[in-house]
């Protein structure tokens, strides 16, 4: 174990921040000196055990499937943070090129303070440990993914695929061989620490039994990230092997992936090869979320570059332009990528744009299914685009949905929206409102 020096030395300034800073605030303020004094010799002692979680943030996920995602309490943050940092030299790597999720927690790549959060995609959470890296990777696997199509012109046949339920379905015990697999010895004990807490962080929901699958879904430092991408590496090898034996193209970020391929037999092909060699790793494909794109022309109609490509030229005629494309588009109901663009869009200067067309856009925003996968940095930049009439009706739709919205984490984030406009609200009503959405 580390001298008590050193434990300190892990937890970077920009942790601490993000610590003390939760969705959903803590009672108390945290003294960090104390936490990790205490929690030094509980590791140290062989006695600490994870508490119950400070709260449950419950997304609509899709469909009205919900994801629910944990707040720890402080103590179990920085444990899970601190075994994590301790091993992230050895899991934090992206062995096959095309692949994005293994960044490390302490990359040196500058940190985006959220006032410069100006190109955020449905891929990013405000509330993560660094949300500028989930850009950045976003925007480069999106770059591959147009480049694949524009320079590869045997490569017609492509499939996006992802994993179903990916950090459910991730076996524990399969995750502890690979770590154990994959690093030395010498670090035995931070593993042994990291499992005990993946099996137990739940215990109280679970019926204190132990935990044997899946990864908690926080957002505060990434661990669980960096995690699961270290569980799919061998898959990724995997894949880029049979990939390569029929001269096709494997990329992937999180759990989403794109295979192209010369024809639709290569494709069924290492479709199977993939469902199989998951299956081996508790894992499953998700057909419904499976779509197959038999031409190019399909295949970047949903992906929307063209429209990207407008907006990242930030002109008044480009931007119009852009959203012209992505409202004919809206109208044609084929599918393409819509929430990604309508995000984008709405971190333009809606001054840019043509009344008749800032008009429709702030229409869009009103759509509830839109509203549940802002965050309160989505609202705040839509916010300070509106005019002050604008901004009375949009905090009065907000509002009208304080009492019909079942999942909490709309009401927490438009809690922390209103602090960041330095707004009041009854949140008394909001207050009573979770609590009668409480697990």
């Amino acid at each position: 174990m580390l001298s008590f020096e050193n434990f300190k030395k892990v937890f970077p300034k920009r942790f601490v921040k993000k610590l003390e800073s939760p969705i959903v605030p803590y009672s108390q303020k945290i003294n960090m000196d104390d936490l990790l004094n205490e929690l030094y010799d509980e590791i140290k002692n062989f006695n600490y055990n994870p508490s119950r979680c400070h709260e449950h943030l419950v997304f609509n996920k899709r469909k009205g499937v919900i994801r629910i995602s944990p707040i720890f309490r402080p103590k179990d943050s920085v444990l899970y943070y601190f075994c994590v940092k301790m091993i992230e030299d050895e899991i934090a790597k992206n062995r096959v090129n095309g692949t994005y999720g293994g960044w490390r927690l302490g990359n040196p790549l500058r940190f985006l303070e959220e006032e410069e959060a100006s190109n955020i995609t449905e891929y990013v959470n405000s509330s993560s440990y660094n949300p500028l890296l989930w850009s950045k990777y976003w925007k480069e696997f999106q770059k591959k993914a147009q480049l694949y199509s524009s320079q590869n012109t045997e490569l017609k046949y492509i499939l996006k695929i992802d994993i179903a339920n990916f950090y459910d379905n991730i076996n524990l015990h399969i995750l502890e061989q690979k770590l154990y697999t994959g690093i030395g010895a010498d670090k035995k004990e931070y593993i042994e620490l990291l499992l005990y807490f993946l099996r137990n962080w739940n215990k109280a929901i679970a019926g204190f039994s132990e935990k044997h699958m899946g990864l908690p879904q926080e957002t505060m430092a990434d661990c669980s990230r960096l995690l699961a991408n270290f569980y799919l590496q061998d898959y990724d090898e995997f894949m880029k092997k049979i990939c390569d034996e029929s001269n096709s193209k494997y990329l992937r970020y999180a759990d989403d992936q794109i295979i192209f391929t010369r024809t639709e037999t290569d494709a069924k092909e290492i479709l199977f090869k993939a469902s199989k060699f998951l299956l081996g790793h508790g894992l499953n494909l998700n057909a419904s979320k499976t779509e197959v794109f038999e031409d190019i022309e399909t295949y970047n109609f949903y992906w929307a570059f063209d429209i990207f490509k407008l907006l990242e030229m930030d002109d008044s005629l480009h931007i119009n332009d852009a959203v012209r494309l992505f409202l004919d588009r809206l109208n044609s109901n084929a599918p393409f990528r819509k929430h990604s663009v309508l995000k984008r869009i709405l971190n333009v200067e809606f001054n840019k744009l043509e009344p008749e067309l800032r008009h429709k856009v702030i229409s869009l925003i009103y759509d509830v299914d839109f509203l549940l996968r802002a965050d309160y940095w989505n609202l705040h930049r839509i916010y300070s685009n509106l005019s002050s009439t604008e901004k009375k009706d949009f905090l009065k739709k907000l509002d009208e949905l304080i009492d019909s919205i079942i999942y909490n984490s709309y009401h927490y984030n438009l809690v922390k929206f209103y602090v960041l406009e330095g707004r009041t609200f009854d949140r008394e009503r909001i207050m009573d409102r979770l609590k009668s959405l409480k697990i």
